[in-house]
């Protein structure tokens, strides 16, 4: 999801992560104070945003198939280190790494390592310039256009946070197409802690065809990750005059 300006656009085929970003805002309005589940979820996005190490997957219950993953670990003195790989549109995958001292990117098989004169080199650390994916951003809060929430609780105390929108007071849209309407799920263990959320997004593109889109969002634990290995193969050395 993008911002559009007046409004939040969906992006395909997932991007989820990014709903986030673009346009869902923190639960900051007085009148959401009340929603069921907030704490819980804000609690998991403050915990997210301050660890260290963790990620996130991106499964696209559609089309049955992992869609991205992202983990990342921020070394004694707070540079990153991340992996990322995404489904591409052709049934390839793209993937970069980054050790905040050298950069990688695999587009077609290909694995290069780029010079710090290309554009697309990238340097995160956790003090001035924090990669989104390792912000409570991958979180979707928004407290514009809910109407309906529920919280259903398991007797160990795990649960379900259900949040469903009308996509026109929330000014959602998808090009190519109208949204009718968009829900959130968030899951939550026995500690309160919430360990996916399923976004489903329906409605109608303008050929006729249903809009029928679900991915469900993991977060992977803080405690999993640890440093992190280039798996890049370099199989092309790229001069810093080439371009894309």
């Amino acid at each position: 999801m993008k911002n559009s300006g007046k409004n939040c656009f969906l992006a395909l085929p997932a991007l989820a992560l990014l709903l986030a970003a673009g346009c869902a805002n923190p639960f900051e309005k007085q009148e959401t104070a009340d929603l069921p589940g907030i704490d819980i979820i804000k609690d998991s996005m403050k915990k997210y945003n301050g660890q260290n190490s963790g990620g996130i997957e991106v499964y696209d219950l559609t089309n049955d198939e992992l869609s991205e993953r992202f983990i990342y670990w921020y070394d004694e003195v707070g540079i990153l280190t991340y992996y990322y790989e995404k489904t591409t549109e052709d049934g390839g995958v793209y993937k970069e790494y980054s050790s905040g001292y050298a950069y990688f990117v695999e587009e077609d098989g290909v694995g290069k390592q780029l010079t710090k004169a290309d554009e697309r080199y990238k340097f995160y650390d956790n003090d001035y310039s924090r990669h989104q994916y390792t912000t409570d951003s991958v979180f979707y809060l928004s407290d514009k256009g809910i109407k309906n929430s529920d919280v259903t609780e398991n007797e160990d105390g795990s649960g379900k946070i259900t949040y469903s929108y009308d996509a026109e007071k929330a000014k959602m849209a998808i090009d190519g197409g109208k949204v009718e309407s968009f829900t959130v799920e968030y899951y939550y263990d026995e500690n309160k802690e919430v360990t996916h959320f399923i976004q489903t997004t329906k409605g109608k593109y303008d050929n006729g065809e249903d809009i029928n889109l679900s991915f469900k969002i993991t977060v992977i634990p803080s405690d999993s990750v640890g440093p992190i290995d280039n798996p890049i193969t370099v199989t092309h050395v790229e001069d810093s005059s080439e371009k894309n």
